[in-house]
């Protein structure tokens, strides 16, 4: 029978422990920095319209001042883009477009249009506007070059 000792593994478990953890580290800093790049060519993209919203709840640059970059909760490995919270919920009608439709008031209400109050009226729909696409095709070599100066 032969005895083998092995000197040394938690010390070199531990210099890889904190390697990766460097490693990953670094590559967070480098998203972030890639994302810093991202927001400011997306608000740049981003459409800034009269600040009606059909009800006027919404001030002009709204959708613009909400985009934001961050590194997702949860401890995943990643970068987000994101429209934040609940307003402008209609940032995905922006991006995306809508067909034409119907808009009825509520009951006992009536819509404000040019033409005096009405109770209904045939919205024509408004063509996309992929502006962060435009965005990230416009920011993906400066990202890459804010990427790489922090790596």
């Amino acid at each position: 029978m032969v005895d083998v000792e092995v000197f040394g593994v938690p010390e070199v478990l531990s210099m890889l422990h904190d390697q990766s953890h460097r490693l990953a580290t670094s590559h967070v800093r480098g998203m972030v920095a890639a994302g810093e790049v991202l927001v400011a060519v997306a608000k740049q993209q981003a459409p800034v319209g009269q600040g009606r919203g059909g009800s006027g709840r919404y001030p002009a640059g709204t959708l613009r001042d909400k985009i934001h970059a961050g590194v997702p909760s949860g401890g995943l490995f990643g970068a987000e883009l994101t429209v934040y919270g609940d307003r402008p919920f209609y940032a995905r009608f922006v991006a995306g477009g809508t067909a034409a439709h119907l808009i009825q008031a509520e009951a006992g209400e009536a819509l404000a249009t040019p033409y005096g109050p009405k109770t209904s009226v045939v919205h024509p729909g408004t063509r996309r506007n992929p502006y962060m696409r435009r965005a990230f095709d416009l920011a993906l070599v400066p990202m890459f070059e804010a990427w790489k100066r922090v790596m």
